[in-house]
């Protein structure tokens, strides 16, 4: 007995929804994420100090979790927190405005005018190979949509920031928004 016509479409018609879903998934996977290079040894105190010069920065998105990866030129130490970098978070003004939010070790901060910081959220931060890797949660900064952001690290008079002259931007709410579709 052969099954009916009847029984196959809604069948059919599920797989295809199941099938776009997924692709739509994936594509705001694939939007959510931003990766920036920079130049290796800018300046002679870069040169000599590889674990501050970054080389690449990325941002990802996965499921409300925000991770900034920043890739030094040298093998990181992970026990050495003075030379952690930074991450600059701008939600509003242009590209080279001063950041209203920082990322650095286990602490979000927001930013008052003057400079000072406030700590409002927690991250994880972690060390392997020549990565640093911060995770915080996009709730953690308020009505955090379009941002942009830099990595910075500093040292006494050693400090590398990338990228070089404006803030990258992500969409912190690209894969909720699609979604939401």
């Amino acid at each position: 007995m052969q099954p009916s016509r009847a029984l196959t479409r809604p069948a059919a018609l599920t797989a295809l929804a199941a099938t776009a879903l997924l692709a739509l998934l994936l594509a705001a996977t694939a939007t959510a994420r931003t990766t920036i290079t920079d130049p290796k040894r800018e300046t002679r105190a870069l040169a000599d100090h590889g674990r501050l010069d970054i080389i690449r920065a990325t941002a990802d998105k996965r499921s409300g979790t925000l991770i900034h990866t920043v890739t030094m030129r040298k093998r990181v130490r992970e026990s050495r927190a003075n030379e952690r970098p930074q991450i600059l978070i701008n939600t509003r003004g242009g590209g080279r405005t001063d950041p209203e939010f920082t990322v650095f070790g286990t602490r979000v901060y927001r930013v008052k005018k003057g400079g000072d910081t406030v700590a409002i959220g927690r991250a994880r931060v972690g060390a392997r190979g020549r990565t640093w890797t911060y995770r915080f949660e996009s709730s953690e900064i308020p009505d955090l949509g379009r941002y942009g952001w830099a990595a910075l690290t500093r040292k006494g008079r050693t400090s590398d920031v990338a990228p070089g002259r404006r803030y990258s931007s992500a969409r912190a709410r690209a894969l909720q928004a699609a979604i939401a579709r």
